[in-house]
């Protein structure tokens, strides 16, 4: 099947695909934001995936049916975070719950990171972050670096120097890397069977259970427990957040 093929399989359920870049951003490959509250229309799709694509992505929110998903990191998944938020499920008496959700559509991104969808019978939350912890020192150390590189380009030194030392002087728990987020109204996602050009890696998305058409319905009060319980893994420490520079999300 094609990349417009696969797009049609979603578009026919009432989602809103788009394709994207074949550049390793992961971003669409069009103004996807006209689209926000009006999916494209069959010929529409037809013109913008009639250049060969590698992949393609699903617009979240109200005009896919209030789509959302649970992304869990690729690091959350190297450090058990499923297996966690598994039992934290099962000890609120929500097992069902998690079941369906996962059951009804997960894939696996290229980082290794997972996706779980489904669509609300309500409104669509904003992309949220559920649940992050403190950078370790390698990853602090990666932030640094790549934070001086930019304040290189500042050119009154005065504001480099300043900037410089605020930079150095950044401690673990003042970076924050997510481990548990979502995708929902003006959020935007890569599915399966993207690859190649797609991602940096040139590794797939693949779909571990189900397919689009068994993504689950749930109600808002359920969207709202699946944040609860994410949130119980947070491991943000109490800390002023205008202080707090944000790492940026390994994403899928």
């Amino acid at each position: 099947m094609s990349m417009l093929e696969h797009a049609l399989t979603w578009w026919n359920l009432g989602y809103a695909p788009l394709p994207i870049r074949p550049n390793g951003t992961k971003a669409p490959a069009c103004r996807w934001r006209d689209f926000l509250e009006t999916r494209p229309t069959k010929d529409e799709l037809g013109i913008l995936f009639a250049v060969d694509h590698d992949g393609y992505g699903i617009i979240t929110g109200a005009t896919s049916g209030h789509l959302e998903l649970i992304e869990l990191e690729g690091r959350a998944v190297r450090e058990g975070v499923f297996e966690h938020l598994t039992e934290a499920f099962a000890d609120n008496g929500l097992s069902d719950l998690w079941g369906r959700v996962i059951g009804g559509y997960l894939e696996a991104t290229p980082s290794g990171g997972l996706h779980a969808y489904y669509r609300v019978n309500g409104t669509a939350r904003p992309n949220t972050k559920l649940a992050r912890r403190p950078s370790t020192p390698d990853e602090l150390d990666a932030w640094k670096q790549a934070e001086l590189t930019k304040a290189d380009q500042i050119p009154e030194r005065q504001l480099r120097d300043k900037r410089v030392q605020r930079i150095n002087d950044t401690q673990p728990d003042d970076v924050l890397q997510v481990l548990i987020e979502t995708r929902g109204e003006g959020g935007f996602t890569v599915v399966a069977p993207s690859g190649g050009r797609s991602h940096p890696t040139g590794l797939p998305w693949t779909a571990i259970t189900g397919t689009p058409a068994t993504i689950p319905t749930i109600s808002a009060d359920d969207r709202d427990a699946l944040y609860t319980i994410c949130g119980l893994l947070d491991q943000t420490p109490e800390h002023p957040a205008d202080q707090r520079p944000a790492a940026p999300s390994q994403g899928a």
